[in-house]
């Protein structure tokens, strides 16, 4: 009997993993390193933007846009645009200034350039041309296309007194020149034309911020020459005020003495073609600069106070008045008003806010004098507070207060006494009987450190009464 033949058993061959060879992570590196910087030059590619002018001025692809001095963007192209009607420049802004293609903006060509603006674009005499910008309002909304300007602007500061100077004949003044106090710039010409009935010439002026104080309802504007030549013993003589005003005229203007209101906007003043010698020798004293007292935003509300009592061997009616303030503290005031004379006790009588209240002697002889505990009435201006009067060593920079209607006197520590208070006020001052009283403030801090006080002796800044700015 023969056995079955043997079937072989296959066997299973193992084999092992074949191995992921980092070669393979080469390509992917690569994929994501370059996505990166593709991404990266995405970003970076810069703000396209198109600017339409009447001329080129020399223009080229290469030339910069600048803002404050610096290069914010590059030129692509310059070329001719739709039916020959200008110039078309295609340019890049960097990402850092895309904020600038917003609708507002306003771009011109810088290029030397001599007319009734002055001179402007000199660093374009040996250099390239370039482009400048003025940025659109933040809230502007964002624009590649724009028309560009044929002259720079006007820039006007925010918060500038802008006004209007009617002239029977244009003159030498254009747009761009100068307006100045003393011989110092502080505004400039908007534009100049004629009224719709073209009976006038109109100038558009804008002031300063900081130089507005100086204009008064009373303020006169007068036109100034380039440059003035005359002829004496001594031979000739030539005066120019500016390089700018030998090309672009220029407007100047003086304020009397006497306090009035403060110009606002929009008001509308006459231009001599030349200053009176009256004019010349004028000299307010205006505050400029910030108004705005440090500390706290209030500034204080005197009152007028009168006195009335009688005197005298018939027991005449007599009156005397002044600035008051109403304090935390009580009423403080000029002691010959808050207070009844010696001789006329009697019948005194003081009015202030409104209310009558009866006046007493003082206790001694005072300059100031404060009504302790005397409330104000109802509808009196908010209490000055207590804590914001002290009483300083040495003469410093201050306002005084008095009609809300007219400027502000402004007092110069030079033109104060030495020491420690009273200080004597220059005699040229326009200070007169009409400031008695009137509260003085620290530009410093916005602390109330006396009031003025005058008398036959002239004018003085006191101290504050006893029992407050200790």
């Amino acid at each position: 009997m023969t056995s079955p033949p043997t079937i072989p058993i296959p066997e299973a061959l193992v084999e092992d993993a074949p191995r992921r060879s980092w070669a393979m992570l080469v390509p992917i590196l690569a994929l994501v390193a370059a996505g990166w910087f593709l991404a990266r030059a995405w970003d970076q590619r810069g703000v396209p933007i198109t600017i339409h002018f009447a001329a080129g001025h020399g223009l080229k692809a290469g030339d910069s846009l600048r803002y404050r001095g610096i290069a914010v963007g590059r030129i692509r192209e310059v070329r001719l645009g739709r039916d020959l009607g200008g110039v078309d420049v295609r340019l890049d802004l960097e990402e850092s200034a895309r904020h600038l293609a917003r609708a507002g903006a306003r771009f011109w060509i810088v290029r030397p350039r001599i007319g009734t603006g002055g001179l402007d674009g000199l660093d374009t005499l040996v250099g390239a041309r370039y482009l400048d910008v003025a940025p659109g309002p933040p809230d502007g909304a964002p624009t590649s296309h724009f028309l560009g300007l044929e002259a720079p602007p006007v820039i006007v500061p925010a918060g500038a007194l802008e006004l209007v100077l009617e002239a029977a004949e244009r003159g030498s003044v254009g747009r761009g020149a100068p307006v100045t106090w003393r011989r110092l710039q502080v505004g400039q010409v908007l534009s100049v034309g004629l009224s719709s009935d073209a009976r006038l010439v109109l100038v558009r002026v804008a002031i300063d911020p900081g130089y507005a104080p100086l204009v008064l309802t009373t303020t006169r504007f007068f036109e100034t020459s380039g440059f003035d030549m005359g002829l004496d013993l001594d031979g000739l003589h030539l005066e120019m005020e500016s390089l700018q005003t030998l090309f672009s005229g220029g407007i100047a203007f003086a304020t009397p003495e006497e306090a009035a209101a403060p110009a606002r906007t929009g008001q509308r003043f006459a231009l001599a073609q030349k200053a009176e010698e009256e004019w010349l020798e004028w000299r307010p004293a205006l505050a400029v600069g910030d108004l705005h007292l440090p500390g706290d935003s209030t500034s204080p509300e005197p009152v007028r106070a009168q006195l009335g009592f009688e005197s005298g061997l018939f027991r005449r009616d007599r009156h005397r008045q002044a600035w008051a303030l109403w304090t935390t503290a009580g009423l403080i005031g000029p002691a010959d008003v808050l207070h009844a004379p010696a001789d006329g006790e009697e019948n005194a009588n003081l009015e202030v806010s409104g209310a009558a209240f009866v006046a007493v002697p003082a206790p001694g002889a005072r300059t100031t004098a404060l009504l302790a505990g005397l409330a104000p009435p109802q509808g009196a201006p908010r209490p000055w507070p207590e804590q914001r009067v002290r009483r300083p060593q040495s003469p410093e920079d201050c306002l005084a207060i008095g009609d809300a209607s007219l400027a502000p006197l402004a007092l110069d520590a030079a033109a104060l006494g030495e020491g420690p208070m009273p200080w004597s006020l220059d005699p040229s001052l326009p200070v007169d009987a009409t400031w008695h009283g009137a509260p003085v403030i620290s530009r410093k801090d916005g602390a109330l450190i006396g009031m003025i006080v005058v008398s036959e002796d002239g004018a003085r800044i006191a101290a504050s009464p006893e029992g407050l700015g200790q």
